[in-house]
Order: structure tokens, then sequence, then C-alpha cells
């Protein structure tokens, strides 16, 4: 099916540009792609022109400096999230951003204007995740900062009557118990963050997470209950009125659909849905009729000269490939000749819900790593109770939250309870997780889109997407099982080093950081592994239960399975931080594990050190593949790297993996000159992390340093007698290179450095 029509073209042809011009493509691939735009026709080749000149101009007009020292403007939005408070501002300069705080302050509320001392923050930057100003561009904003030590004073100001009626809606949930406020902050105001952990785990398994965000879905219940409403009245009302009756009803929907549009929040998606209503409400009142794909066309024309960075935004994305799958399982659902009426609707609910899960797939998969093969079964099942009973008791409860907030919290508990008792039900929830690195398997999967998607009309190019589709997935199968590269993933301060080896083994030294309620094993490691295609771990190394290092251990094992997990010897009391009743295997001496051609040598400290001293007695680990040797201390002290002198000395490393994150107890010349590191990786963030005069002997010694706090996730691989070190930061500059992970850098090594391994003149 190839877009007909100069709408769809031109909605086409603006979105290649828009991506052209944001992704910073080289000239000669900007010309050689817009040649093709024309070749799809004129229209979508001069709309791509537009698109590409439209997005150079705004990222030139949005190219402003982080402001230093104190800054001051007006706060125009407040989220929470489960690491504090995220403040969306407006400077006095005109420059947009937002303000992460750890705590909520009462007297910043939206509206009031501030002052305040910022720290700016860089981001986290994995495997398949967008640097920090690509989000910060697809949400509109030039700036992420954090308060430094809380330094901010806010001044109030009148606020407006959408933030009062918002205000008193977040007060009205807060005394609901935590799944009822989840389901009604989510439906209600947009905020997904507040609902239970194991309730948005389930629906997440279930695959009907899209339900919880506010989208076209819910505008279009809405729109429809009060279209047919008042077109059932109007007659009624108003008997002699010559006007039909679908003209004013038409516009009672859009004016409830806008509000409830307003009060969640207007995400990307909610604006496209929006959009598309307005477009609709508005041909019903010209009595003109307009087919779904002119809406969706005409929507996505709008939002992208309204705001061209949409482009990037995974909720407007999102939607727009699910309306597109709607359209197409609708159309698929007309061709069935099916006599049975109930039959018939079921098979159509179904083939509607499997369009938008198709065609979303690729998205999901690249954003979260995983999805559901139930997913559009799982729709179909839980439609009704969504469309009939969820969404509009949820309104209710909404609207009786001003006339009897007693009534209104009693309907909230009781929907809570229906879909608790609703998710109990033993469904299908079978996870899709990719098989190999999932930038391959995304390319694989739109290709084979495109070439179904073309098959009617152009079957020799589909023939040749097919074709292209094949390539990916068996290049990515050959990157699964005959690939070796080690990742040390980006999570702040706190350790994760995977490892994969050739015959899809895969190792994982320490596991990420959970401080508190914020669980970056569940919410950085998990996804960036899955995304690799480590769907399994058969060894992770534990250097000892500091939360930094092991915190993320139960979220791994929640969603990964683990074959072997070894540590030293500490405390159970130690242990039962990392999970309650968890215990790893215990090593007392010298121990020595072989994963095909690699091999991993593990040094453990002295058995049950008291608390004080578990840093330094921790699990110490070399991994060896081919002549590469990577040497990772967890945290130990200069006293025990000194109990390790002469092992060292027999055992060089070409990669250190710095001590305690680079801090200065961990730092001690002779035993790291012993060892003949090549290159060296913090695993840190901060400014004394590395401390400055690890910073000094390591520049002095002429020793690499590779942070991931400043460079993003840290890859190496082996390449003949020399290895590469690829920071991530280097994968995200121009094209999305990460798409075809690890093949670049690993064949294609711009932005890498090379370095010879150790050889018998060196030792």
């Amino acid at each position: 099916m190839v877009p007909e029509g100069p709408l769809k073209r031109a909605a086409l042809g603006i979105s290649l540009g828009l991506l052209l011009s944001f992704w910073g493509v080289s000239l000669p691939l900007r010309i050689f792609l817009t040649g093709l735009g024309f070749l799809a026709g004129p229209t979508t080749g001069v709309f791509a022109l537009g698109g590409m000149l439209y997005g150079a101009w705004f990222r030139q007009s949005r190219n402003r400096p982080f402001p230093s020292g104190r800054i001051s403007g007006k706060i125009v939005r407040q989220s929470i999230r489960t690491y504090g408070v995220v403040l969306r501002v407006k400077l006095d300069s005109g420059v947009r951003g937002e303000i992460l705080s750890r705590i909520r302050i009462p007297e910043c509320t939206v509206g009031s204007r501030f002052e305040a001392r910022m720290r700016p923050t860089s981001g986290h930057l994995n495997p398949f995740g967008p640097p920090l100003r690509m989000v910060l561009l697809a949400r509109g904003l030039s700036f992420r900062a954090y308060l430094q030590k809380d330094q901010i004073l806010c001044f109030p100001s009148t606020e407006d009557f959408l933030e009062i009626l918002r205000d008193r809606l977040d007060f009205f949930s807060g005394s609901l118990s935590p799944p009822a406020r989840g389901l009604f902050r989510a439906l209600i105001l947009g905020e997904k963050t507040d609902l239970p952990g194991d309730l948005g785990d389930r629906i997440r398994e279930l695959g009907i997470y899209h339900f919880l965000a506010v989208s076209g879905f819910h505008l279009g219940l809405l729109y429809g209950f009060l279209f047919w409403g008042a077109r059932f009245l109007w007659p009624r009302i108003f008997p002699r009125s010559e006007l039909p009756a679908q003209v004013p009803a038409a516009w009672v929907g859009l004016a409830g659909a806008f509000l409830y549009a307003l009060l969640s929040g207007l995400s990307p998606s909610t604006q496209r849905a929006l959009l598309m209503l307005s477009l609709y409400t508005l041909a019903r009142s010209l009595l003109r009729r307009v087919s779904g794909p002119d809406l969706l066309a005409g929507a996505v024309l709008l939002a992208l000269l309204w705001k061209p960075y949409w482009i990037l935004h995974p909720s407007f994305r999102l939607s727009v490939m699910a309306v597109i799958g709607v359209l197409l399982g609708h159309r698929w659902s007309r061709k069935m000749k099916i006599e049975n009426r109930p039959v018939r609707f079921l098979m159509e609910g179904f083939l509607i819900s499997l369009g938008a899960w198709i065609f979303t797939l690729p998205l999901i998969l690249w954003s979260f790593g995983r999805a559901s093969w139930a997913g559009p079964l799982n729709t179909l099942i839980f439609s009704p109770l969504w469309c009939l009973v969820i969404i509009p008791g949820e309104m209710l409860a909404a609207l009786g939250s001003f006339l009897s907030p007693e009534k209104a919290a009693h309907l909230a508990e009781m929907l809570a309870k229906i879909l608790k008792y609703a998710l109990r039900v033993p469904l299908p929830c079978p996870p899709l997780l990719p098989p190999f690195p999932v930038g391959m398997l995304v390319l694989a999967l739109s290709f084979l889109l495109a070439g179904g998607l073309l098959y009617r009309d152009r079957k020799i190019m589909a023939g040749v997407l097919t074709a292209g589709a094949v390539g990916f997935f068996l290049l990515g199968w050959m990157a699964r099982e005959r690939l070796f590269w080690i990742a040390a993933l980006d999570l702040g301060k706190a350790n994760a080093v995977a490892v994969h080896l050739p015959g899809n083994r895969n190792l994982l030294f320490d596991a990420g950081a959970r401080f508190g309620s914020v669980d970056l094993g569940k919410y950085l490691l998990v996804p960036a592994l899955e995304k690799m295609g480590l769907h399994h771990l058969d060894l992770v190394v534990l250097s000892h239960p500091d939360l930094d290092h092991a915190g993320g251990l139960p979220a791994v094992k929640r969603s990964l399975p683990v074959k072997k997990i070894l540590s030293g010897s500490f405390r159970k009391a130690s242990w039962e931080r990392v999970s309650p009743g968890f215990s790893p295997l215990s090593l007392h001496s010298f121990t020595r594990e072989r994963m095909g051609e690699a091999e991993v040598w593990l040094f453990p400290g002295r058995p049950r050190p008291p608390e004080r001293l578990e840093n330094r007695e921790g699990l110490v680990g070399y991994l060896e593949f081919r002549g590469l040797s990577l040497f990772f201390p967890g945290d130990i002290d200069r006293t025990r790297l000194r109990r390790m002198e002469r092992i060292l000395a027999t055992i060089p490393a070409e990669i250190l993996i710095l001590p305690h994150h680079g801090a200065r107890n961990g730092f001690l010349p002779p035993a790291w000159r012993v060892l003949k590191p090549r290159v060296a990786l913090a695993l840190a963030r901060g400014r004394h992390h590395p401390h400055p005069r690890v910073r000094r002997w390591l520049k002095r010694e002429k020793i690499p340093l590779y942070i991931t706090g400043r460079q993003g996730a840290i890859f190496v691989f082996l390449k003949g007698e020399k290895f590469l070190v690829c920071p991530m930061r280097s994968l995200t500059k121009g094209l999305p290179k990460t798409l075809l992970w690890p093949y670049i850098p690993y064949v294609i090594s711009g932005g890498c450095h090379s370095y010879e391994l150790h050889t018998l003149r060196d030792l």
C-alpha cells in the first residue's frame, strides 16, 4: 500500500525531512535520501526538503548554552516521579528546561516564579538509548538540571483555572489507596509513575500498558459518549432547530475531549488525537466525509509544522504507528465474510488490535527491550472492562470529586479492586525478547513491514525489502553466536559490566544499584541487557553486598534466567540488604571458571569480614579471552592491592576497571603499574570520581581514561591483535548508528580507539 494523495505524501515527506535534520545526517546522505523522497513523488520530495530546512532552523534557534550561576523564571508544569519531583520551567530568557529535585517543595507550584542555583546533568547513556540532547529536543526543552543542595526560592502567583482543577484532583487522589491513586492519576492526570510496581508490572506483562496512557483511545471513547448523548438530546431539547443534530453533538464531544486532554497534561499522543478529532469535527460540521488516513495525515502534518521536535518523541511515534495499524486492521476486517455477527465482531476487534501491535512492535522493542506476544489477545479481552467500566468510572470519580468526595473515593477504590481482580485471571503473557541486538531486529521487522505494505503495488521493491529483512536477521544471529564484546554500562556511581562471548554465553560483573525506590537494575540495567540480546546470564559475579554493586540483582533475577551467582564469603545479614533470604555461592579460595574460550579467575578476600571492611575483602575478578584481559577489582582499597601485588604482577591486564569508581582509597601506583594497563575505565559520575589525583597519575603514565558519566557506556571489541574501545557517545552522532550495533563500531570503527594487546616483550 503506497501512500496516495497529496496530504499523505506531504506528511510522509515532512516526517522524513525532519528526521534527517534532527539526526544530523551528513550532507551527501541527506541528498541521497531526499532523492528517494522525490522518487516517491514530487510532493514527498518537496516536503522532505522543506522539512530538512525547517528542522535545521529550529535546531539553530534552540541551540542555547545552559545559563551558569543563579537562574530565574516561571514554573509551567510539575510532575511527581519515583526519584523526586520534575519541574518544567521557562526562564526569563525564554529558554525552556526541567529541574529535578529529590523532594517536593510546597511553595513551588505551577505558575510560581523561582530563583535557583542549578547543576546541569548529562543523563545516562546506554546501548540503544537516546542521548539527553535528543530526549530534551523531543520535548521542546534546552536543558535538564539538578538543584544544588535544594537551593530554590519560589514566589507564589495566581494559578490559572486549569491548574486549580489539576491541583484539586491531585489533592483528591492523595486520600486514595496506592492502587486507586495510581489508576486515578494515570487515567485522569496523565501521571503513570504513582502506580504500584506490582500492578504496573502485571499490566506490562499482559501487553495492555497502552490502556494507561491517555491517548486517542481514551479521547475517542469520551468523544463518542458525548457525541451520541448530545445527538440523542438535541432534537428533544430543540425540536424546531434546523441544524442537524450531528453538528452540535460533534462540538460537544470535541469540547469534552479537549477538557480531558488539558487535565491529562497534553502529551504528544493526546494532542495528535485531539487534532484528528478537531479535523473530524470540522468535516462533520461542513457535512463532509473524510477518511481515516486523511485525518491522520492532516493531524501529523499540522502537528509537525506546529512542533517539529515531536518527530523524535516516542509517544508521538507510537501513537501515529498505532493509528496506522488500527486503520489497516479495520481494512483487513472488512474483507472477512463471516455471517455470525458476534464472531465477526470479535474477529474485527482482534484484527484491529493485531494491526496496532504489529506496527508498534519495532518501536516498543527499541524503547523498552521487550514486548508481549499475547498483547493483541489480551487487548481484546480487557477492552470491554476498560471501555465500559474503568475509564467511564474514573471520569465519574473525577467529576464526583467536586460534588461528593466520599462517594467519588468509594468509586475509585472499587474500580481499583475490580482491576486487581481482573489482573489475577491467568491469561497468557509470554515476553517477546530480542534474540540478538535489538537494532538489527528493528531493521528486520521494519523492512518486513514495508515489504508487506508494498506487496500489492510494487512487488519487486517488496521482494528487495523482504530480502533485506532476512539479511538483517542473519546478521543479528551471527552477532549473537560469533562476536565478543564487553559493555561497561552507564549507571552513575554503580558497577555493571556485561560480557558477551561467542556461542551466546553471557557474563555480568556486578548488577548495578538500588537506592530506596530508585532501582537502576530495573529501569536501566535490565532494559540495556535485553536490548543487547542478553536474554540469559550464565554467570553473575558480585564483588560484595553493597547496594551500588548488587542492588539491581533482584530485578535481574526477575527478568532474566541466571545459571550461577558467585561472590566472596560475607555475612548473611549483609546479603539481606540486597534481597531477603538471598545468598550467592560463596568462594573461600581462588576459583577458575571456564566459559568457552574465556576464563574467569576469581580471588576472594578474607571470609566474613565486618561491615566496614566488606569493600576491602570484595571478590576480585579477571577475564581473559584470546589474549585480552580485564581486571575487575570492585571497591578494594590500597591494603588489599598491596596483598595482591604479587598476583597482579603475574597476570597483567589490558583493561583496568578503576577500584571504587576511581576513588583515592583504591589508588596504589605500584600495584597499578605491575598490571600494565593499556586503558582505564571508570564507572563513575561526579567531580571526585575519579579523584583528581587518579586522573593526574593516569595522564602522567599516558594511560587513556574513559568515564561512563561523561562518555556513556563503554564498549570493548577484540579485533585481531588489537582491541577497540568505543564510547557510546560517539555512536549517537549523525544517523543512529546503534541500529547496526555491534557491527558498527566493530566493522566500521569510526569514533573508536585502537590499542595493542600485550605481547611477551611487554611482559
